[in-house]
Formats: structure tokens, C-alpha cells, sequence
């Protein structure tokens, strides 16, 4: 039998477990190369996001104003009476108007919803095509028949995407982007 030294055998078991730690694991440089990558995958990620981001405050907020505004038709259907919505740059009111004063909200009458639009959100009134103007702001109203005058309200977001809310003549409610 061919028996080695004892100390040769330790020696040996001691570099075996010395070249087992050593392939354990991630070298610091290993570890920094993967986080440099990350880093840079993720910079290129970041304008994509924050785009999308964007444009889903612009759709949440066009979506909500013609949920607004369909609210604003049934109750004037259900009162027989006219409902207003009254639009300002960063808002919008729904109430039921009286008429003294068509499509501006006065005392007395019944708020039946205040928006405030997201952050990055605004109402073009210029580009609005309902009554009023751009710096009072923009009204229109809904009959008891559920009808309503021709009109358009443009929302756009911090990158210049735009979407209007369109109202036809017989109360219909649709969106649509503008290109």
C-alpha cells in the first residue's frame, strides 16, 4: 500500500477546501459589472416609463370627463331640468343650473361633482369649442332631454398629447385622440 505522508494528506485537504471557498460566490468586480448593466438598462428604460406614465394621466382624465359629463346627462334627464358642467384649466364642475346666470355656478344651486385633473393634466381653452371663453373658462349644459349644443374639450398632457372629449348636438359622448 502506497500511503502518503500525514502531512502531505492535510496539506492536500487544506488546499481542496481552500479551492472550494474560492469558487463559492461573486467576485466584487463580477458583482459591479451586473449593477453597471442594471444601470444602464435601466436608464434607457426610464423615458419609456415616464411617457407612459404621461399618457395614462391624459386617458384616466379624458375618461373621467366623459364619465362626468354621461353623469351630468342622466341627472338632467331624471331632474327634466338643465345640468351644467363648468371647465376651468385645471378643473371642472358638474351642478344643476337654474338658469340665471346658464352654465355658471351660482348660489343656491346643487354641486353635483368637482374634478380636480391629475398633475400634468390640463384643459385647452382655447382649443375648447364650448361656450365661454379662455379665461373665464368653458360651460356647457344638457337639457332635460338629454340634449346638448355641439362641443369639444381638448385635454393635454406635460408632452403635448392631446385628447378631446366630443359632445354631439343629440348628447352623445365620445373620445377620441388627436394625432
Amino acid at each position: 500500500m502506497n500511503a502518503s505522508p500525514p502531512c502531505q494528506t492535510l496539506a492536500l485537504q487544506q488546499k481542496e477546501v481552500e479551492t472550494r471557498r474560492s469558487d463559492v460566490g461573486f467576485t466584487l468586480w463580477e458583482a459591479l459589472v451586473v449593477l453597471a448593466i442594471i444601470g444602464v438598462m435601466s436608464l434607457t428604460a426610464l423615458p419609456n416609463v415616464l411617457n407612459w406614465q404621461s399618457e395614462a394621466k391624459l386617458r384616466v382624465a379624458s375618461d373621467n370627463l366623459r364619465g362626468d359629463l354621461e353623469l351630468a346627462k342622466v341627472r338632467a334627464i331624471q331632474e327634466n331640468s338643465y345640468v351644467a358642467i363648468q371647465l376651468s384649466r385645471k378643473a371642472y364642475k358638474v351642478f344643476v343650473d337654474n338658469g340665471a346666470h346658464p352654465g355658471m355656478i351660482d348660489p343656491g344651486e346643487s354641486l353635483l361633482k368637482y374634478r380636480q385633473l391629475p398633475a400634468g393634466v390640463t384643459i385647452d381653452l382655447e382649443a375648447t369649442t364650448f361656450d365661454g371663453d379662455a379665461i373665464v373658462g368653458r360651460k356647457t349644459r344638457f337639457s332635460g332631454r338629454g340634449t346638448a349644443r355641439n362641443g369639444t374639450a381638448v385635454l393635454v398632457n406635460s408632452q403635448g398629447i392631446r385628447r378631446k372629449v366630443v359632445i354631439s348636438q343629440l348628447g352623445r359622448i365620445r373620445v377620441e385622440r388627436i394625432r
